[in-house]
């Protein structure tokens, strides 16, 4: 009982918590509908992962999707890229008794200035 609530008295502490943070250079770049990277160049993809469940805490499916959202916008720069498109919804993966995953997959282009 004891290690249960070891687990759980934290996970629930961070449920609430936001996680990942939008660097400096992520704030600039664009999160689109695919209609409007018709003349960008594709420069690939990026699969964001984050913790969705943790010790049976679940924590909300907005704030999910705009970590994942936040994450892909921070890789986008290191590939080059200026703006991203989701290309999947959300799904989730148990890794262990404990823990669950969320990932989403956006298509990452460079469009130059807007």
């Amino acid at each position: 009982m004891k290690k249960l609530f070891l687990l759980v008295v934290p996970a629930l502490l961070l449920s609430g918590c936001t996680w990942v943070k939008l660097d400096k250079k992520g704030e600039s770049v664009a999160v689109v509908q695919s209609k409007y990277v018709t003349s960008c160049r594709n420069l690939g993809k990026i699969t964001s992962k984050v913790v969705v469940d943790l010790g049976g805490v679940k924590r909300s499916p907005r704030k999910v999707a705009r970590e994942l959202e936040t994450l892909a916008r921070n890789d986008a720069v290191t590939m080059g890229g200026d703006t991203i498109v989701i290309d999947s919804p959300v799904t989730t993966t148990r890794t262990t008794k404990f823990k669950k995953n969320a990932r989403r997959v956006f298509k990452v282009y460079a469009c130059g200035a807007r």
